[in-house]
């Protein structure tokens, strides 16, 4: 049996805010829209022109929370998965890519696109004084 690689590698741009979706099973979903530039050029003319490709790409599980908490439109992302072939219910086949791995990249272009910090997490990585727990431990030893 001849066995074949089904692999992709995509560094893009995230089209729309992700959206987090609890499937019937229970399992978290997010469909996210990635944007890929290409450069072509026309050697008649000697015209440059930019061709973008979008590609529909599927995070399930901790990579769906984590794309929720991280991204936002404009985000710059390294995807690593697979194609597969869906058909809807029009009997129409379309192709997305079901994501594996998944890298936040810096824009070049805006860097302040991309938060360091998680959007869930914010306030509780920086707490006021009046926030923090009393001191409830003695220097003595226990024994």
């Amino acid at each position: 049996m001849q066995y074949g690689l089904n692999e992709v590698n995509l560094i893009g741009v995230v089209g729309k805010d992700p959206v987090l979706k609890i499937a019937k099973a229970g399992g978290k979903i997010v469909r996210i829209s990635i944007a890929t530039n290409e450069r072509l050029k026309n050697y008649v003319t000697k015209e440059t022109s930019i061709h973008t490709e979008w590609h529909q790409c599927v995070l399930w599980g901790v990579l769906a929370e984590n794309a929720c908490l991280y991204l936002k439109k404009g985000s710059v992302v390294y995807i690593k998965g697979r194609i597969r072939t869906k058909v809807d219910p029009n009997e129409r086949q379309y192709k997305e890519i079901h994501c594996k791995e998944i890298k936040y990249l810096i824009n070049p272009y805006n860097p302040d696109l991309q938060s360091s910090k998680p959007k869930k997490y914010q306030k509780l990585h920086s707490p006021d004084a009046n926030e923090m727990p009393p001191e409830e431990f003695s220097d003595e030893i226990p024994f």
